[in-house]
């Protein structure tokens, strides 16, 4: 049609196919977002699919580096990946022959048969701190004199030989040692692994956390709402204002705040400016999410309450709370067994039942910073919330939440 029309002229018939044709391109991609959506709702992973789609390339970079090195061509990569993943593990010195260490299988071998409830009963009533692998093995000890250097040293030496005998060798080369203090003059040794020096490191990566030798964990703060932001912008460029509240909402709980609640009982921050910081990235995220919405007549924004509850979320602090009370609760009523952390709970004994009743000892703090350590806030939390301990968690977790969004203000309670 388009060649048979009048060259620069609009035809009757042709401004109608024209419509036609938009109409049913818009239609048809409104339904393929409205397909994408569904698919995210359900499983959140899919958006990465959908991701991958709208770049103008699937393939791999042309030049790719590690550490100093460079690589450029097929061959490159492959030798620089083979290099990688040499360096994480160690050979051993001679070869290991399996059947001259143990043997063959004689032949009055009989089989075993194992179910699911029997492995199921021996990996429970395995010890935790008997741990087969060399891997993330830690050695944690108060150090104050050489007299406990030496100490620490020898456990060293003891754990290097055990390893050896089982032919679980470590990488020494990724032994670090740092040392945590609150003082200005901590008491620093050099510590050997054989004939190696231990290298001494300033911040350490522990189950996800970096920690540094003041042991506040603010870089961890800082980085997950960095990465957060991250994530939100690039769900937002993705997006590109075509998916509702809904997809957005799950890709939020999914990919951004996820990062903001990791192991946040850990580093749950009790200085206000950080905790309006994070709460800060959710913010953003409502004020987009809701678009022209947020606001009301003559053009009011929403408090910010209400907005979260237009889309069904709670306030940041206000989980990490909830979070905080579920930790105190699983480790009060034994779901969480430790042995270091029960030493410290000092149950009190009451003869009668009392109002308000403060089932833990307090310890007394000269410092905001003892005060809002993580177990001191789990042992104020059991207190607070003493008479819904006997609660099963289904039902504790609705009334601490409930309790905690009755609360009139959100000011953190630094001990001050």
């Amino acid at each position: 049609m388009y060649k048979r029309k009048p060259k620069n002229e609009m035809t009757p018939e042709y401004t109608e196919a024209v419509k036609d044709f938009n109409e049913l391109n818009e239609r048809l991609n409104e339904e393929y977002i409205d397909r994408i959506q569904q698919g995210i709702i359900e499983d959140p992973a899919k958006f990465w699919s959908y991701a991958k789609s709208k770049k103008k390339t699937a393939t791999y970079p042309r030049e790719m580096a590690f550490g100093e090195r460079k690589a450029d061509s097929p061959q490159q990569v492959v030798e620089m990946f083979a290099d990688y993943f040499e360096g994480l593990y160690t050979k051993d010195e001679e070869p290991f022959d399996f059947d001259d260490e143990y043997g063959t299988e004689p032949d009055d071998a009989w089989e075993v048969e194992l179910s699911m409830s029997d492995i199921d009963t021996a990996i429970e009533r395995l010890d935790a701190k008997g741990s087969a692998g060399s891997d993330d093995i830690k050695l944690l000890m108060q150090v104050g004199s050489t007299a406990d250097a030496r100490e620490l040293q020898t456990d060293i030496n003891n754990v290097l030989r055990w390893s050896e005998i089982n032919r679980l060798p470590f990488n020494q080369a990724k032994c670090e040692v740092i040392t945590l203090a609150r003082i200005n003059d901590p008491y620093y040794v050099t510590y050997f692994m054989g004939e190696n020096v231990i290298e001494r490191k300033q911040e350490v990566r522990d189950l996800g956390i970096p920690v540094d030798t003041k042991f506040d964990l603010l870089a961890h703060m800082e980085r997950s709402i960095t990465r957060a932001r991250q994530s939100m912008g690039y769900i937002k460029s993705i997006s590109k204002g075509q998916f509702g509240t809904r997809a957005l909402v799950v890709l939020y709980n999914a990919y951004v705040r996820s990062k903001l609640e990791f192991a946040s009982v850990i580093w749950d921050p009790y200085q206000q400016n950080y905790s309006d910081d994070i709460e800060s990235v959710q913010k953003q995220f409502v004020m987009y999410a809701l678009g022209d919405t947020n606001r009301i007549p003559p053009y009011r924004l929403l408090p910010y309450e209400e907005r979260c509850e237009k889309l069904g979320l709670d306030k940041l602090s206000t989980r990490r709370k909830i979070n905080n009370a579920l930790m105190a609760y699983d480790l009060y009523n034994g779901r969480i067994n430790d042995v270091n952390i029960e030493t410290r709970f000092i149950r009190r004994q009451h003869h009668r039942q009392l109002r308000n009743e403060r089932p833990l000892a307090e310890t007394i703090y000269e410092t905001r910073y003892g005060y809002n350590q993580p177990l001191a806030k789990i042992i104020r939390t059991v207190n607070e919330f003493g008479g819904l301990m006997a609660m099963n968690r289904n039902e504790f977790k609705v009334q601490i939440t409930k309790k905690l969004k009755e609360q009139p203000h959100d000011e953190l309670d630094d001990g001050t």
